[in-house]
């Protein structure tokens, strides 16, 4: 079915603290197979700011992120699709 819900699952580790909560662009109407709907185009940008604790030694961080989403045309939808990103980030001494 048309309407899948896009949904974000972060997980840091210790040493990385999540601020606030996603900043997501509002949805846009779209044409779906069952008629118009609210979704994406294109690219999105999906952002969330993280604060390194005072604490953390230097070192690599990994976050992992799963984005679960469901892709449509006006004709069909795909069933709900999960990615999962796990970029690295590289805590240096002040």
């Amino acid at each position: 079915p048309a309407g899948t819900v896009t949904q974000l699952d972060l997980q840091l580790p210790p040493g990385l603290v999540a601020e606030g909560d996603w900043l997501v662009p509002p949805p846009q109407r779209c044409a779906g197979p069952s008629g118009t709907t609210l979704g994406y185009q294109g690219d999105v940008l999906l952002q969330r700011r993280l604060q390194i604790v005072p604490t953390q030694p230097p070192g690599t961080l990994t976050i992992s992120c799963t984005l679960t989403y469901q892709a449509c045309n006006d004709q069909q939808c795909e069933r709900p699709e999960p990615i999962t990103i796990q970029p690295t980030l590289e805590v240096i001494p002040r």
